[in-house]
């Protein structure tokens, strides 16, 4: 089981992707949705973590 802190999601032309920090891989990640096999919700908040974010994703699948 992978724990993910959503960024973004995203519409690609079929397939919505969802952009997060995976915890289980220390890095950022997309993930197609329609691929999961199960969802859930956390008990607890995500923590604000400001070195995590939708920008530095960005940056990542620039490079």
């Amino acid at each position: 089981m992978r724990h993910l802190r959503p960024l973004g999601l995203f519409y690609w032309g079929r397939v919505w992707t969802l952009a997060a920090w995976c915890e289980l891989r220390l890095g950022y990640r997309s993930f197609r949705i329609d691929r999961f096999a199960e969802l859930a919700a956390l008990p607890d908040a995500i923590p604000d973590d400001p070195a995590i974010s939708l920008k530095d994703f960005v940056a990542c699948i620039r490079d």
